[in-house]
């Protein structure tokens, strides 16, 4: 009798998550009862269904935490979806009631038609891209467009999962309506949690942590900095063997500077060293513009230093966290989540950032930096970064310097315990 009512046995599990779908599918038809809201329910679902398939945290926490994060963001973009499927739809009615041209074949409805297909494809993926990736509306619409023609298989199931569900709604109108309005939501999230993981997976590789006993979590038990740091830990093994050493590296800006990106790999590897800090903007040849921060860009730096036989341990991002101007401080809140995301696509899992200045020119200023209105500005400033740092499973790496706003150990103590 114990074991049958074990939490490990098969059948508890699956009464267990089939009752945190059902938690899932009311607090989206609750939250979605505004109507607007349908974006940021649509997009803390398929977050909180996407953490239960991983067993991280608790469906409703995770719900909501991803409801307030994305709140403003997910609810733009489903009023720009919904405006555009209005206008998609009178469009498709207006072209049919002109009837056929000569030779038989509604051309104008059959584009309509076809630009159609096309946003329910981007529609379908939208709010999954939102609910895992930080980036600008328009970035996450643009990759809404360009993902499923990457994944056709998955594009081509969730297709067809919900054409199912649809067919069954209509054929079987009063059963099937009420598994749909108590489970079906929850259910097809679950599913679909499935396919973005396959779909995702390639965009945010992170190494199987495999850390040693004596590995303690960290103070708030976050799965995504666990995974990270027992990442890194599980770099320095060799053969199966926990056997730890240190690896000495070299900041690749401090090399010669008449080198070419490849000569300075080259020389590091040459001296002994067998890793890299990396900061793309100090090395002539490399871009850090977050446009070219691709997958593809990843891809070939990636290969530059497998030739060399050279690890990357840090992907440097300097930009001032202190900059009192709010219009340049986002601009550079940007940079920072483009660099936390090229840090994952080259598979790292640290980007280093030092704190910078209380003005727009980045000039140290002792008795300004050491302000408490500088720290609390600087914190505010920080908080979005380390909310990417935390979506992508990087680590933000903070560097105190003497004339910048954490200036020592217990500035540093302060920022960590305030974050």
């Amino acid at each position: 009798m114990h074991s049958i009512f074990h939490p490990d046995n098969p059948v508890v599990r699956f009464f267990v998550r089939l009752s945190y779908l059902w938690v899932l599918n009311i607090l989206w038809l609750v939250t979605s009862l505004p109507v607007f809201t349908i974006g940021a329910s649509t997009t803390a679902l398929l977050y909180a269904a996407q953490k239960l398939l991983k067993d991280e945290g608790t469906p409703a926490k995770n719900f909501f935490k991803s409801f307030r994060e994305n709140f403003r963001q997910s609810t733009a973009i489903f009023l720009l979806y919904l405006g555009v499927g209005a206008l998609l739809a009178l469009d498709l009615v207006y072209w049919n009631r002109q009837g056929r041209s000569g030779d038989g074949i509604n051309v104008p409805w059959a584009l309509s038609l076809a630009v159609c297909i096309l946003y329910g494809i981007s529609f379908s993926y939208v709010f999954a891209i939102q609910s895992r990736f930080v980036n600008t509306v328009g970035n996450t619409i643009r990759y809404a467009l360009i993902l499923p023609f990457h994944h056709m298989k998955e594009t081509f199931l969730i297709a067809l999962t919900l054409a199912a569900v649809g067919y069954l709604n209509v054929a079987f109108s009063a059963a099937v309506n009420f598994v749909t309005a108590n489970f079906g939501v929850g259910l097809i999230a679950y599913l679909f949690a499935v396919f973005f993981s396959n779909i995702f997976a390639p965009y945010c590789r992170v190494e199987e942590p495999t850390a040693d006993e004596n590995y303690t979590a960290s103070r708030d038990g976050d799965p995504a900095f666990e995974e990270a740091l027992a990442g890194i830990l599980a770099r320095n093994e060799e053969d199966a063997r926990i056997e730890k050493k240190i690896q000495l590296g070299l900041r690749l800006h401090d090399t010669d500077r008449t080198l070419s990106f490849e000569e300075k790999l080259a020389m590091v590897r040459a001296q002994g060293f067998s890793c890299v800090h990396l900061a793309l903007s100090k090395i002539p040849g490399l871009c850090a513009d977050p446009s070219a921060l691709t997958p593809g860009y990843a891809a070939a730096i990636r290969h530059a230093f497998d030739g060399e036989d050279l690890s990357l341990a840090v992907l440097g991002c300097y930009k001032n966290l202190g900059n009192p101007d709010a219009a340049e401080q986002k601009r550079i809140q940007e940079q920072y989540t483009a660099h936390l995301r090229f840090a994952s696509f080259l598979g790292m899992g640290v980007v280093g950032t030092e704190t910078g200045c209380p003005n727009r020119t980045y000039t140290p200023d002792r008795e300004a930096c050491r302000s408490e209105d500088a720290l609390e500005h600087f914190l505010e400033n920080l908080r979005p970064v380390v909310k990417s740092a935390e979506k992508f499973g990087v680590i933000l790496a903070i560097e105190p310097v003497a004339s910048h706003i954490v200036w020592n150990a217990r500035r540093a103590r302060t920022v960590l315990d305030s974050i």
